[in-house]
Parts: C-alpha cells; structure tokens; sequence
C-alpha cells in the first residue's frame, strides 16, 4: 500500500471516530409501578432495537433516534398514568397505549403508574347436577315418602313392611316425622311422633333418630323403643322449579345403617336388639320435594364511599327449600395476589315481614380469583374456594365446580 493510500485510510479512520464520538446516547429510565403489575416495550429506530421491560430499568438509544414507548397491564391490572418528567402524557396515548417520542435529544424520566382491577358485575354460583368428588350436598328432605323397610327376615318383627309418611324439615336439619304409616302396625295415638335430624359426615348426608310407643303389629301387642343413624346415603333429588319438587321421583336409597333399643312383643319379656353398622338398600323408594338445587349470586360494585372508591359486596342465596336470604353490603377488597375473601352470615329472609334474621345460615368465599381484560369491563373467574353450611349440613368445593360451563 502507497503512503498516500495509508494517509487517507488513517484520515477516514479518524473521521469515523469523530462521527462515532458525536453520536452521544440518550438514556431513558422507566419507573413501573406496581412492580410486576405491566410490561413496557420500548422500540428505537437508532439503533433499531427493542427491549420489553418487565419491571422498571433503563433504554439507551442515539440522540435523535424515534422512541415508541407501549405500556402493556397485566392481567388483573389496569393503565392509571404515564408520566413524562412529571408532566401528564396519559391524554396523548392512543387507545392501544402507545406514544411515539421523538427525535430525542434529551434524557428523560418516564413514570407509568397501573392498579388492581376491581372486578365488578353479578357473579352467580349454582350447586352441580353432578357434583365432584367431596363436593358435598345439601339437601331439604320435606316431602312425603314411600318404601319397604329393608329388612330381611321372615319373622314378625324382621320380615321386611312397606310404609309411607311426611317429613318437615327445619332451618337447623331437625326432622318432624307424621302421618307415618307402617304395614301392619296400629300405633296408640298418644305416642309421640318420631324424630331424627339431617346433617353431613363424609361430604354425605346422615340421618340420626329415635322413637318409641306401643300399639299392635299383626294384631299383636308391641311397644319399645330404638335410635339409630343412616350414613353415607344416596338420595334421588328432584330437578329444580317448584313444579318439579311436586313430582314423585322414584330411585333407589343405600347407605349404611346401625341401630339398638328394645322391643316387647305381647307378653314376652323385653328385647334388646342391636344392629352393628352395615351397607342397606331401598329399591324402588319414592319421594316428593326432595330437593339439593340452591345457588348463590355475589354481586360487586365499586362505589365511591366519602372520598374513596371502594369495592362492595352482597349476596343472594337461595336454599334448597327456595328460602331466599339477602346478606348486606360490606366492603372488600380484591388483590390479584391473593383474590378475594368474603363472610357472609346473618342473611335477611326475604319477604319476611319484620325482618327475620337467619342466623344458622353462612357462605364463604375465599381467594376467589378473576382474570380481568385490561379496561376492566371482563372478569371470569378463575378460582377460589367455596365454603357453605345451611339446614343442619355443610360442605365446600372449588369455585370452579360451581360456575355454569
């Protein structure tokens, strides 16, 4: 190489490093607040390059590049701010929350600012036709009944009877038998009627009870007495609405049984018999207003309570037996971190006039989860836990089981 031709390549050499010396970088910082609560992508066009910040950080770019700044919520959060040096950019993002800087010649601080969505809208929770497995049923047993009792002798006291009677059930499960019927039995009509009470053991329901009186059987004299329970049982529920719970629903009920007491049978000596538990079967059991249909809706609102909006809470719970119950307004708060828990207890029975008060009835919801779209006008649920006791039984499940498909 000639020197004339090393002089003009160490000139250009020169050259290039004065160019590359004036060219200085800008360097943006970009504070996200929340952490964790959106992203930002960041795109120059000198050099051409983009970076997605997942939390606050800096952009280098050449002074005089184009700076196109997206500011992306997180599920469950929402766009409030964006500041430039301080001063309000908000108004000047487009509706995909975009601005394009630029040409920048200057640092500058960017400051976006996102908050939780409250989610808000009527979220309604029905029990399953098809519950899961541990998802526990609670039933209203009114209604009336028929059957054969499962036994399996042939003598009098053990050959198997059919029967028929009326159950009314209370708020608390207590069950007042009347009208029973037994074939072959002549109560004395001074007995007093039996009792029993329905309440949940192993996510199903149990029955427990007792009796006792005298009368006749096959003509002959009887009188005892005897308690005992029904657990694990199997019952045939009626579809829901009032006309169905009218409509006899034929089915078979199983669970297993255990009972003692003592029986006179005419002039013999008093009896004492127990039955240790065991598996039992009612083919062909029929049964009116039998029914496990109930639902809750939770209603949330944002409000603006004194200077402050905040998000409210209610609920309406229809049980079994159709009783409505209106739990009041509370407040709540929802954190996309760990959902939203409410109590609800003390339900006002609708339509009772003055208010009557229910105070065996409760609901809970917990860590109930939405994922919110980013204007806050979509929020499925996504989660959480359902807690329920009413009419002596209770249970729990995932939120999930219980939402309409």
């Amino acid at each position: 190489m000639t020197t004339r031709a090393l002089l003009v390549a160490a000139l250009s050499s020169l050259l290039l490093s004065a160019v590359t010396v004036q060219a200085a970088n800008v360097t943006w910082n970009v504070l996200i607040s929340p952490p964790g609560s959106a992203t930002v992508t960041c795109v120059s066009s000198t050099p051409a390059a983009t970076k997605i910040l997942t939390h606050s950080g800096k952009v280098v770019f050449a002074e005089g590049s184009y700076l196109d700044l997206t500011f992306t919520p997180n599920p469950n959060y929402k766009l409030e701010s964006v500041l430039k040096n301080l001063e309000n950019w908000t108004p000047f993002l487009d509706s995909n929350r975009h601005y394009r800087f630029g040409p920048v010649d200057k640092s500058h601080l960017i400051f976006a600012r996102f908050s939780v969505i409250n989610p808000q809208g009527e979220f309604p929770m029905q029990f399953p036709a098809n519950p899961a497995e541990g998802v526990a049923p609670v039933y209203d047993v009114t209604g009336h009944y028929e059957g054969t009792i499962p036994f399996t002798g042939t003598t009098t006291l053990t050959k198997p009877r059919t029967f028929s009677l009326d159950v009314a059930m209370d708020e608390t499960g207590k069950l007042d038998l009347s009208n029973v019927s037994v074939e072959g039995l002549a109560s004395d009509p001074l007995n007093e009627q039996p009792t029993g009470k329905l309440s949940s053991f192993d996510d199903k329901p149990r029955v427990t009870g007792s009796t006792h009186g005298q009368g006749q059987i096959d003509g002959i004299d009887l009188g005892g007495s005897a308690s005992g329970s029904a657990k694990e049982l199997t019952l045939t529920p009626a579809a829901a609405g009032a006309a169905a719970l009218a409509q006899p629903q034929t089915g078979t009920v199983t669970g297993l049984r255990q009972y003692r007491g003592k029986v006179t049978l005419g002039d013999d000596k008093p009896l004492p018999f127990v039955k240790k538990q065991g598996p039992f079967t009612m083919p062909d059991t029929t049964t009116t207003g039998v029914t496990r249909d109930w639902g809750i809706t939770l209603t949330l609102q944002e409000r603006l309570v004194g200077t402050r909006k905040k998000l409210i809470a209610s609920a309406l719970l229809t049980l079994p037996n159709q009783q409505q119950l209106q739990f009041a307004e509370r407040p709540v708060r929802y954190s996309a971190r760990n959902g939203l828990s409410v109590k609800l207890t003390k339900g006002i029975k609708v339509g009772s006039n003055p208010a009557s008060i229910d105070k065996r009835s409760r609901v809970a919801v917990t860590r109930m989860r939405f994922t919110c779209n980013t204007d806050g006008s979509s929020c499925p649920v996504t989660g959480g836990l359902l807690k329920y006791a009413f009419l002596g039984q209770k249970g729990s499940g995932e939120i999930a089981d219980f939402l309409a498909p």
